[in-house]
């Protein structure tokens, strides 16, 4: 190796060695205090020079080489105050960066970091430090390419901790930013580049926390809008104060790029009132998403707000031109929802933009493209301005369209206050404007307006205005046109304004013209309008003295009901001080108001007095155009005092007011108020009839507040004495006493304290209560009471025997918060817990008030009922709850009716129960004797309380039903017994029941089973579900016959629709077979059928499908007869046929006899389905009875052909009758009189066509659930004229006649033509030459009449009668050898003497022929198509003239009582007798009523 080379590494090493040393020498001297101090000094010295204040600096350390620490820097003001300071700064530097041209710290903490931002003066605070008292030169302008550092410097990481900046922007406001933490990312080069990494902190106003700034990652992103627009988010629940985030990059130089984003999180008007805003409109919390970005001179952005009232969106750009863009869509924003108004939903689309590329000069766009406020369409806006640099702002132009409307504006505004604008209206009609729309109001508007104003404040205005043809439904006005001109000074200027109505109309008066003009000033003002010079005549006057007006006014107004009139003598109004009426005085006829006084704005000398007069409340009321209430008032009132705390005195009476439970009302109502003490009383008297209610309303106030806040605060209590209210009064004040079923006295005290803030309720009522015509009463109490939240309710309920029902009900429920906020009450029940009970002691059910008063008999004695309930919830849970019900009886011994069948000695009991808990309710129903239980029931299903009580509960689920009878012995039940006889054995269940998984089968065996006078029958018949059908079997044996089928039928029970319940195209299988079946066990159960006898035997099989049918088989019925008790019609020894094959069903050999009477018939059936037929019947009778009640009526004669098509949609029947002869002369009408009226009396009504139904019965009809019915039409005509014989007339007579059913009630239409005949009129027989009785087809019954008739005397005279209009009014004509006449000279031409006395004049003796002839005709068809509103007519004469009218009167009996009465026939006898010392017109009434009631 050479020398040199080993010279030159011992130096090297030495070198290296020395560096080391030296490195170690600096780093050791470093640490010495003198060292840290000098450098700490010297670091103060540089900095001092600079600053206006005090710098401090506790130490500096490098406690490693490329660490560096300085701790306890301080800065005060010139004045002491402590403006900023670091506790701690270390920096971690990279020194071999240097060698890298740039400064490079992996890390910069500060920690304690304190800012003072309060006082940004030049005298204290933290600028104050820096601040010059030499001008500062201007600065150079920097090169082109010169960048904010010679050296750049890098910060990988600055972190702060526990830092605090403290601002005050107001005098009594401070915030503070605390627990500032975070950590971002610097370099300082060309550019000033930041990144946020992680920031928190809290703001804090006047110690109150106001936000948090919080990292991004706890924030959720809002959720994105609805597809449709309208979309609501709800904002984060975060809760407290409002949270903020902050993330993004930014580079402070040429171009500043940046992208930024910010979060902000329940945003609430706690938020504002924190910051110092206080709001009592705002609502509500909100959410905002904000993104900005700026890259190469452009800036974008977009921001998102959400809140419960929906989203706003907004974004933007500022483009490299210096033009602003903003684009703004509200979507539905609700507005009720963020604010405590009531107002509409607002939509709008925005478009802005700002443009400042210009120097000196900003121009301005807005554009409303689309929206709607409510209801309300907005219109399309396009407003354009420029703001020059002098101040000046023109607008150059304002278009606002809303469909054929435009206005246009432009104007301008000087920095001196001078302004000018110009205003162009056209409304071609009102009534397109979205806000009149609706209104009733038309009619088109133009209008001109200028406007200038000085910079002397000096106005000048003009404005032409002109509405031609303005119409309302009541009002019109061809012209109307207005003129103003306005000058000088706003507070007092001249006026000129002339408004000028042509061809007016006025509350449907024609007015004509009418000009108002105001004209004057500055000193003097008049107005005066006059109307037509009839109609409105007003002359005023306003002058301006001492700082205020003095005006006077006088006018009347002409009403067809009478003047109107006005006087104002004098009326005096200082602004801010004073306001002064003398003796204002208005005059309706004779109602009147007076009031005089003074309104002391500033001071305590108001005094107002005020008193009105209305003797005639409707007509005033009417005059007004409302509804008319009846009634007089008188109102008389004084206010004194202090305007904000006035004394009120005010007395209302109101007598003979609206009817209240039938009586008259009379009010009187006192108010006495000091609100200069803080209280009011508030007493009431009310009356009608009997009840009087007697209340009293104290309230008591703060007078350390202001008087509205006060009122909110006020305390009241309030006390009501009920006393002497009738209940049945109360429920129906136009029921007679005898038909009450409630009724007894109401007395009572309802009170209530407090304020809406917490408020505390209670209610006593109490009555003794008579149910119907029960003699006994129940006393009823009723307690309520509300406080702290909690309602209780109690009803008790008891009579001489002890407590019969005890009802109780708690909730809790914040009564004062809903009256504040008011929520759906559906939600509020869901939020709350609440219970409810009820008991019902054990009692006999006749000892129950409205069984008892019922008129239902003794036979409810042996049943004793009990009843429990309880449901129970808490918040947002589901409820939970038992029902329990006892029916007992005693032993069937004690029935008064009890048939063989029963057993004397059993007693038993039915249970009823139900539990709801868990979403499950189950109900139970278990019964029996006390020997064995034999009933059991049970179902249950899924029920969602919360899905019932909103309604949205659209079908069941999971419902299961199981029902077992185990050996059920019927003798043993009360009134089954009666009916029926037997042991009964059953098994039923159903699963999942109408779901796709639904199941049902059944079971029952019967031993012994009677019902009525049938024969014991053992009966066995089972049936369960299969796919897409059911199947059953069964086999019945009784009375030595038996019967068996078998089937399978295409019912689906796991339907999800009704419409697909049935397969229609599915196959049918069905088979019967019977061999000598009484008819006796089939008809048995059928009401209306008695004294039933034969049998039946055959076999029938059903298949193919129900559209498709295919049924064999053959029926026949051995000698059968029954009896139509109703009809009182016996039907005996019926013998048929029936056939099946295939599609065909045939009747054949068919023979029924009554008395001497026989009717054979046949028919041909066939099936197009199931439901779908056509038959054909072919009915032959010969001197067969008619029969009603049991009454012989006549015979008849009938040979009929009948053909029925019928199938889901309607059904028609064609009825052809021929050889048909009607015999009325039967044995029901043995001495029958005649159709002339009897000379005792007159015959009157035939009810044809009355529907005059008592309004309960109409309204039972109304609220009647109508069937579903198929329409049937059915076409009875006659191919040949028919006779209808009776003692008083004959007539041959032919009909065409179609009844339609289906409908509320049957129609009747068409014609019976009478083509000869007789009837008896006026004691002789007239010879029908031609008639006519003509129905309508309406729902009135009330045929149309044509019918001529003539008699021959044997004097030669001919007499003819003419009868035509309709059967509830006739109109007679009476001729006399072919000349119009009156009735007495026809009745003279006949008889050869007057009229006859005490028989009515011949018209109505004629008319009620005619009627009863009418009736005769259609009774035999109408009664039994029209129901049984025509009565049954028979007249007797034989020692004394008898009429006998009856009608059905099943209709009239009682829902409850339909169970087991059966029918009701109720028939009336009037009588005259034969006592020759008795007047003639001297009458009897008779009434017999006889009800059907079920054995």
């Amino acid at each position: 190796m050479p020398r040199w080379i080993r010279k030159t590494g011992r130096v090297l090493r030495w070198i290296g060695l020395g560096a080391l040393v030296l490195v170690l020498a600096v780093a050791a001297a470093l640490q010495l205090p003198p060292v840290r101090g000098f450098i700490r000094d010297q670091i103060l010295a540089a900095i001092k020079g600079s600053l206006k204040g005090e710098l401090a600096l506790a130490d500096v350390r490098w406690p490693m080489p490329e660490q560096l620490e300085l701790s306890g820097l301080n800065m005060r003001d010139r004045h002491g105050t402590r403006v900023a300071g670091l506790d701690l700064l270390m920096a971690q530097v990279r020194y071999r960066s240097l060698f890298a041209g740039q400064v490079e710290l992996d890390r910069l903490d500060l920690s304690g970091l304190y800012v003072d931002l309060a006082d940004l003066s030049d005298e204290r605070g933290l600028l104050s430090l820096f601040a010059s008292d030499e001008p500062k030169p201007p600065e150079p302008e920097p090169a082109a390419d010169s960048g904010m550092s010679p050296l750049p410097i890098l910060v990988r990481e600055l972190c702060i901790d526990h830092g605090e900046v403290r601002l005050a922007p107001a005098q009594d406001q401070r915030f503070q930013i605390e627990r500032l933490n975070g950590c971002v990312r610097l370099r300082v080069a060309k550019n000033l580049e930041i990144a946020i990494q992680e920031l928190r902190a809290q703001l804090r106003r006047n110690d109150a926390l106001v936000a948090q700034l919080v990292q991004p990652a706890k924030l959720g992103a809002l959720a994105e809008p609805a597809a449709q627009g309208g979309g609501q988010v709800e904002p984060a629940a975060l809760g407290g104060a409002m949270q903020l985030s902050l993330e993004g990059r930014l580079a402070v130089g040429k171009d500043m790029p940046f992208d930024a984003r910010a979060k902000v999180r329940n945003f609430n008007p706690e938020t504002l009132k924190a910051l110092g805003v206080e709001s009592d409109v705002l609502r509500g919390a909100a959410d905002l998403d904000l993104h900005a970005a700026q890259s190469k001179g452009r800036l974008t952005y977009r921001a998102q707000l959400a809140s419960a009232g929906g989203q706003v969106l907004a974004h933007g750009e500022l483009d490299a031109q210096r033009t602003l863009w903003l684009h703004l869509n509200t979507g539905s924003l609700a507005l009720a929802k963020l604010t405590t108004l009531e107002l509409p939903p607002l939509g709008l689309d925005l478009d802005a933009q700002l443009g400042m590329g210009t120097p000196n000069q900003q121009d301005v766009r807005v554009r409303v493209l689309r929206g709607y406020y409510g209801a309300w369409p907005l219109p399309e806006v396009d407003a354009t301005a420029v703001r020059e640099a002098s101040g000046r702002v023109l607008v150059k132009g304002v278009e606002v369209k809303q469909g054929h409307a435009e206005l246009t504006a432009q104007g301008e505004l000087q920095p001196s206050g001078a302004m000018q604008a110009a205003l162009r209206l056209s409304v071609p009609d009102v009534a397109e404007l979205p806000a009149l729309q609706g209104a009733g109001l038309r009619g088109g508007v133009n209008a001109e307006i200028a406007l200038q104003r000085g910079a002397d404040e000096l106005i000048d205005a003009r404005a032409d205005v002109r509405v031609h043809q303005l119409r309302t439904a009541s009002e019109r006005a061809e012209d109307i046109t207005l003129k103003a001109h306005v000058s000088g000074r706003v507070e007092r200027p001249l006026v000129q304004l002339n408004v000028k109505g042509e061809q007016l109309l006025i509350a449907n008066r024609s007015v004509g013209e009418a000009i108002l003009m105001v004209d004057g000033g500055p000193n003097r003002y008049t107005l005066s309008l006059d109307a037509d010079k009839r109609f409105v005549r007003a002359d005023g006057w306003a002058e301006p003295r001492e700082g205020g007006w003095n005006a006077g006014l006088q006018a009347t107004l002409a009403l067809s009901q009478g003047p109107v009139s006005v006087q104002l003598p004098l009326l005096r109004f200082v602004p801010s001080q004073a306001l002064e009426v003398t003796q204002l005085r208005a005059q309706f006829q004779d109602a009147s108001v007076f009031l005089d006084g003074k309104l002391d704005m500033q001071g305590k000398a108001s005094k107002l007095r005020v008193a009105a007069a209305v003797p005639d409340v409707a007509m005033l009321m009417q005059t007004l155009g409302q509804e008319p209430v009846p009634g007089r008032a008188e109102l008389i009132g004084t206010m004194q005092g202090e305007l904000e705390r006035p004394v009120l005195d005010m007395r209302l009476r109101y007598m003979h007011g609206p009817k209240v439970m039938g009586h008259d009302t009379e009010i009187a109502l006192g108010l006495a108020a000091r609100s200069d003490k803080g209280r009011a009383n508030v007493t009431l008297q009310a009356k009608a009839g009997s009840a009087h209610v007697d209340g009293k309303l104290e309230s008591r106030w703060s007078q350390r507040l202001p008087l509205s806040a006060a009122l909110q605060a006020a305390r009241h209590e309030l006390a009501l004495d009920l006393r002497g209210v009738s209940i049945a009064e109360l429920l129906d004040p136009s029921s007679p006493a005898p038909k009450r079923v409630l009724d007894g006295m109401l007395t009572g005290h309802v009170s209530a304290r407090g304020n809406l803030r917490k408020l505390e309720l209670a209610t006593h009522l109490q009555s003794r209560v008579r149910v119907g015509r029960d003699p006994s009463s129940v006393d009823v109490v009723l307690d309520a009471s509300y406080k702290d939240a909690a309602f209780k309710l109690q009803v008790n309920g008891g009579d001489r025997r002890g407590q019969l029902l005890n009802l109780r009900a708690a909730a809790q429920i914040a009564l004062e918060r809903q009256l504040a906020q008011p929520r759906p009450w559906v939600d509020v029940i869901k939020a709350s817990a609440w219970e409810m009970s009820t008991e019902l002691s054990e009692r006999s059910l006749l000892e129950l008030p409205m069984l008892a008063s019922s008129g239902i008999e003794a036979d409810l004695a042996p049943l004793r009922l009990a009843l429990h309930a309880n449901l129970g919830h808490e918040p947002n849970g589901e409820p939970t709850g038992v029902f329990e019900s006892r029916v007992r009886w005693a032993p069937l011994g004690v029935l008064r009716r009890a048939r063989a069948t029963c057993n004397d000695r059993a007693s038993g009991q039915v249970a009823l129960s139900a539990k709801w808990a868990a979403k499950k309710l189950g109900v139970e129903l278990r019964g029996g004797t006390h020997e064995a239980e034999a009933i059991r029931v049970s179902a249950r299903m899924e029920a969602a309380f919360d899905q019932m009580l909103s309604g949205q509960m659209r079908e069941v689920s999971g419902l299961q039903i199981l029902a077992q009878l185990h050996k059920l012995q019927l003798g043993s039940i009360p009134w089954l017994c009666e009916q029926s006889a037997g042991t009964v054995s059953l098994t039923a269940k159903a699963r999942d029941v109408l779901t796709p998984r639904a199941e049902v089968s059944f079971e029952t065996e019967t031993h012994g089973l009677q019902w009525r006078d049938s024969p014991p029958i053992d009966l066995a018949l089972g049936a369960h579900s299969v796919p897409q059908a059911v199947e059953l079997s069964g086999q019945i044996r009784t009375g030595g016959g038996t019967l068996h089928l078998t089937g399978r039928l295409p019912v689906d029970v796991r339907a999800k629709e009704a419409a697909h319940v049935v397969h229609r195209a599915d196959p049918v299988r069905f088979d019967m077979q019977l061999v000598k079946v009484p008819m006796s066990a089939l008809l048995a159960p059928v009401p209306g059928v008695a004294r039933i006898a034969g049998s039946t035997s055959g076999k029938v099989s059903v298949r193919g499908s129900i559209d498709k049918p295919d049924v064999n088989g053959k029926l026949a019925l051995d000698d059968v007869s029954f009896t139509l008790p109703r009809m009182g019609q016996r039907f005996a020894h019926l013998n048929l046929k029936v056939t099946l094959d295939g599609r065909t069903l045939r009747l054949s050999e068919g023979k029924v006899r009554d008395l001497d009477g026989s009717a054979t018939l046949a028919a041909l059936v066939t099936l197009n389905a199931l439901d779908a037929w056509r038959a054909e019947l072919n009915l032959n009778a010969r001197n067969f009875p008619l029969r009603k009640s049991g009454v012989m009526m006549g015979h008849t004669d009938v040979d009929a052909h009948v053909v029925a098509d019928t199938n889901r949609e309607r059904t028609q029947v064609d009825v052809t009758l021929k050889n048909v002869s009607i015999d009325l002369t039967g044995d029901g009408f043995v001495d029958v009189q005649s159709l002339e009226p009897n000379p005792e009396f007159t015959f009157v009504d035939t009810r044809f066509g009355d529907d005059s139904a008592p309004e309960q019965e109409k309204q039972v009809q109304a609220d009647a659930v109508e069937p579903v019915v198929v329409p049937t039409n059915i076409h009875v005509v006659t191919t040949e004229p028919l006779w209808v014989r009776r003692d008083d007339f004959a007539v041959n007579m032919a009909t065409d006649l179609t009844i339609t059913l289906g409908g509320k009630t049957p129609l009747l239409k068409g014609k019976i033509d009478l083509l000869r005949g007789y009837i008896s009129l006026l004691g002789q027989n007239f010879d029908i030459k031609r008639g006519r009785v003509v129905l309508a087809g309406g729902e009135v019954v009330d045929p149309q009449l044509e019918i001529v008739a003539e008699h021959d005397t044997p004097g030669g005279m001919r007499v003819r009668v003419e009868v035509k209009g309709f059967v509830r009014e006739p109109e007679l004509t009476f001729f006399v050898n072919d000349n119009a006449t009156t009735a007495g000279e026809a009745l003279l031409a006949i008889s050869g003497r007057g009229e006859r006395g005490g028989g009515g004049s011949p018209e109505q003796q004629i008319a009620s022929a005619a009627i009863g002839m009418t009736t005769g005709l259609l009774t035999l068809g109408a009664r039994r198509e029209f129901g049984d509103w025509i009565p049954m007519l028979s007249i007797d004469q034989g020692n004394q003239t008898r009429v006998r009218v009856g009608i059905e009167a099943d209709r009239f009996i009682p829902n409850f009582m339909r169970g087991f009465v059966k029918g009701a026939y109720v028939e009336g006898i009037v009588a005259s007798g034969a006592n020759p010392n008795a007047g003639s017109g001297q009458a009897n009434l008779y009434a017999c009523i006889s009800a059907g009631i079920s054995k």
